[in-house]
């Protein structure tokens, strides 16, 4: 009597079959490096789904989480804030737990870079949500939060690096959302840059 519902054989070569010609890929290739290729030549369409692949096999990867967010932060055709803003901030969780102290991104030099960027484009990224919403008449009252929440994120990048010039990059893209009456001029401080 058969005690399986399908011969072992069927399901044998089913597994074999999907193993050589399935969604695997040659684990010798370093998607991530091809991926870093990409995302600074912009071409982010190519990007993001071996970004996605490589999530998939390394899912605690901070670096991968960084330049999923950027694709999605600079490709106006898969512009996603929220999602680009959710992959900067696990890769800023990811990095801060695994308790590494270099940047997971050969690139960086020091090892304060990374987190600082990754909290400056998270800044950044909701900029960009609040000017797309200016020009498509959202009224002031609902990109309020945005901005507060933009700096709060450079706010924290200025902890961890003062004199980054990112940093002030996106304090001053906030400095002009107020000067030209787009957002509240309490969110500036004394620290901000003039």
């Amino acid at each position: 009597m058969n005690r399986h519902p399908f011969p072992v054989r069927s399901v044998a070569a089913a597994i074999t079959i999907s193993t050589l010609f399935g969604c695997s890929h040659d684990p010798k290739r370093d998607l991530l490096a091809e991926d870093e290729l990409l995302v600074l030549e912009k071409n982010y369409v190519a990007a993001i789904p071996l970004l996605k692949q490589h999530l998939i096999d390394t899912p605690f990867d901070p670096a991968g989480h960084f330049y999923l967010g950027r694709c999605y932060m600079e490709d106006n055709d898969n512009f996603w804030p929220r999602i680009a803003e959710g992959e900067f901030q696990t890769a800023f969780r990811l990095h801060k737990q695994s308790g590494a102290t270099e940047s997971p991104i050969a690139r960086f030099k020091d090892p304060d870079h990374f987190p600082m960027m990754c909290q400056v484009n998270s800044g950044k990224v909701l900029i960009l949500q609040v000017a797309y919403l200016l020009e498509n008449g959202v009224g002031l009252e609902r990109i309020q939060d945005l901005v507060f929440q933009a700096k709060h994120y450079v706010d924290l990048a200025r902890e961890i690096m003062p004199e980054a010039d990112e940093v002030d990059e996106v304090y001053n893209l906030i400095r002009q959302l107020i000067l030209e009456g787009s957002a509240d001029p309490r969110f500036l401080d004394d620290n901000t840059v003039t």
